[in-house]
C-alpha cells in the first residue's frame, strides 16, 4: 500500500488524514504532541516535534513515504520541503518555501514584479523601528519577519500607536527583526488556488470581514467573493505571476492580497499550503462537492494528472462566533443559531468558566468556534451566517484577561 506522510496531527490536519484513509492509503503522522487527535486516525502514528527536520527526512525515509499530504499548517513547511526534496517526493521544495515563509525575501520578490507597492523594512529593535517610522507614511503595519495566523500583526494609525506596539513586543521577537511597512488601502481578499507542475488552476476567491483596527485577523469569510468576474480574474492572474516568480511547483497556495478602489493590487503573502480555518476541509468540499485536498493527494502519487474539479455548486459563508473576550459566564443561543436555515454547522467548544483572550489572531478565533452557512447565493450565505451569529449571546465577568 502506497505511504503517506501527515506532517504535524492536530485538529487541522486529521481531516487530511481521513481523507487519506479514505482513499485506501497507508498513513503515518508525526506530530511532538502525544495527545494530538490526528495521530489516533493514523495507520504509523509517531511523537516527533516537526521541527526537527534532520529526525522527520530520517524517519520518512526509513519508512519509505511516497508524499506528504497536503496540510493546513504553516509552521511545518519547511519541513515538508526538505522532506519533498531529500526524498525526491512530488511537491514544493525549499527554496519556494523559503520564499513564503520570509516575509522580508517575499517583500523584495513581490516588488520586483510590481506586486507590493508599498515601502517595507526590516527592524531589529524599537529604537530602529521608530527611526525607520520616520521615513514611512502612516498608517503602517507591524509584523513578525516569520510566523503565520495574524500572529503579532498590528496596524498602527500613528506615532502613539506604533510606540504602543513596540512597547507591547518582547525583545526577543526582534532576534530574526519584525517587518515595518505602509500599509496598502484596499480590501483583503483571500485567493486560493492549486499548482500541478507549472499549471496554475484557480480554486476560490474569498471575500474577508477583519477584526477592526488594530488586529488583522479573518472573522468571516465569503465564498465565493462577490467580486466582478474581471476583478477576480486580476487576482488570479497577479497571484499566479507572482506564484511562478517564487518557483512554487506541485502544491495548493493561498494568498492575501488587497484590491484598491482604482483596482490596484498589493500581495500581503502566499503560503504554499491549503487555507486553515475550515477553508481546505469545509469550505472547498461544500463549494465543489468533492474534495480538491482528496483529489490533490491523488495527484501527489500518480493517480490522477490534475483536479479535474466540477464547476462551484454552492456558496458558502463562514464565521468565527463573536464571544467577547473575559471569564465565561453563560453562552445562550447556540440551539438557535444551529436551526437557522442555511446552517450546516456549528462548532463552539467555550463552556462556562472558560477564559478566553481578546480576539487578535487565528488561534483566538479557532478558540470560539465557528458556524458554517451554504446557500445558492453569496449574498444568501451570508445573510444566513449573520443571522446566526446575531442569535449567540455571551456573559463574561468583567476581569481583564491578556492579549
Amino acid at each position: 500500500m502506497t505511504l503517506c506522510l501527515a506532517i504535524g496531527a492536530g485538529v487541522e490536519q486529521r481531516p487530511v488524514i481521513q481523507a487519506a484513509r479514505e482513499l485506501g492509503l497507508t498513513v503515518a503522522a508525526f506530530d511532538r504532541d502525544p495527545a494530538a487527535p490526528g495521530l489516533s486516525d493514523a495507520n504509523d502514528p509517531r511523537v516527533i516535534d516537526i521541527a526537527d527536520t534532520d529526525a522527520i527526512v530520517a524517519a520518512a525515509r526509513e519508512l519509505g513515504v511516497k508524499a506528504v499530504l497536503p496540510t493546513p499548517i504553516g509552521r511545518s513547511l519547511s519541513t515538508v520541503a526538505a522532506v519533498n526534496e531529500a526524498l525526491g517526493l512530488c511537491g514544493v521544495r525549499p527554496d519556494a518555501v523559503n520564499a513564503c515563509t520570509d516575509k522580508r525575501q517575499f517583500h523584495l520578490l513581490a516588488a520586483d514584479v510590481g506586486l507590493r507597492p508599498i515601502a517595507s523594512t526590516l527592524v531589529h529593535d524599537p529604537t530602529t523601528a521608530r527611526a525607520a517610522a520616520h521615513k514611512l507614511a502612516y498608517p503602517v503595519i507591524l509584523k513578525p519577519r516569520f510566523g503565520s495566523g495574524s500572529r503579532l500583526v498590528r496596524l498602527c494609525a500613528d506615532v502613539a500607536e506604533l510606540n504602543e506596539a513596540l512597547t507591547a513586543i518582547d525583545q526577543c521577537e526582534f532576534s530574526d527583526g519584525l517587518i515595518l511597512e505602509e500599509a496598502f488601502a484596499g480590501r483583503e481578499y483571500g485567493v486560493d488556488a492549486c499548482i500541478v507542475g507549472d499549471h496554475y488552476q484557480p480554486l476560490a476567491i474569498r471575500g474577508k470581514e477583519l477584526t477592526p483596527p488594530p488586529w488583522r485577523q479573518e472573522l468571516i469569510y465569503v465564498v465565493p467573493s462577490e467580486l466582478a468576474a474581471e476583478q477576480a480574474s486580476s487576482l488570479h492572474r497577479a497571484t499566479a505571476r507572482l506564484a511562478s516568480a517564487m518557483g512554487l511547483r506541485d502544491c495548493f497556495i493561498n494568498a492575501d492580497v488587497l484590491l484598491s478602489d482604482g483596482d490596484r493590487i498589493c500581495i500581503v503573502e502566499i503560503a504554499a499550503r491549503p487555507a486553515g480555518q475550515e477553508v481546505g476541509t469545509s469550505i472547498w468540499p461544500l463549494l465543489y462537492g468533492v474534495s480538491p485536498l482528496s483529489r490533490m493527494i491523488e495527484v501527489m502519487i500518480g493517480r490522477r494528472s490534475s483536479l479535474d474539479l466540477p464547476p462551484p455548486a454552492a456558496a458558502v459563508a463562514l464565521g468565527f462566533l463573536p464571544l467577547r473576550a473575559g471569564r465565561v459566564l453563560d453562552i445562550r443561543g447556540l440551539d438557535l443559531a444551529a436551526s437557522v436555515p442555511g446552517i450546516i454547522r456549528l462548532t463552539c467548544p467555550v463552556r462556562p468558566g472558560d477564559v478566553l483572550a481578546p480576539l487578535t489572531d487565528g488561534r483566538s478565533a479557532q478558540s470560539r468556534g465557528f458556524a458554517i452557512a451554504a446557500a445558492t447565493t453569496p449574498r444568501a450565505a451570508r445573510q444566513a451566517l449573520a443571522t446566526a451569529l446575531a442569535a449567540v449571546e455571551i456573559d463574561v465577568s468583567p476581569e481583564p484577561v491578556g492579549r
